[in-house]
């Protein structure tokens, strides 16, 4: 694509938020199992943030769940299927400030293909 592209580094425990600047393109799996994958953004109040993923669509088994959260762990948006089983969220900002994207199996699975 046209925009800039990260790609997640896997690290085990807990998930630890990796910030990203936005707009860009993260490339990642979900794996091991019940694997979750944490990502921090500035939002800006009133700005349209959109996330999707494409992952069924390239012949990947994650069903996919979003979810935002505020600063405070607060979760303010959600999405589990828009085409099929990939998600696609758009996220307007209450307020300036960091917020969090966490990508996630809907069924907790997590392999090596679910890219």
């Amino acid at each position: 694509g046209d925009l800039p592209e990260i790609v997640e580094q896997e690290t085990a425990g807990e998930p630890i938020a990796v910030p990203v600047s936005t707009p860009v393109t993260i490339n990642g799996r979900v794996f091991p199992r019940e694997d979750v994958d944490v990502y921090s953004f500035r939002g800006v109040k009133g700005r349209a943030v959109r996330c999707e993923v494409l992952a069924a669509r390239i012949g990947s088994p994650l069903d996919s769940q979003l979810e935002i959260y505020d600063d405070r762990g607060r979760r303010l948006a959600q999405n589990s299927d828009h085409l099929g089983p990939d998600s696609l969220l758009v996220f307007t900002p209450p307020t300036d400030g960091e917020y969090q994207i966490h990508i996630f199996d809907a069924a907790f699975g997590g392999l090596q293909t679910y890219v």
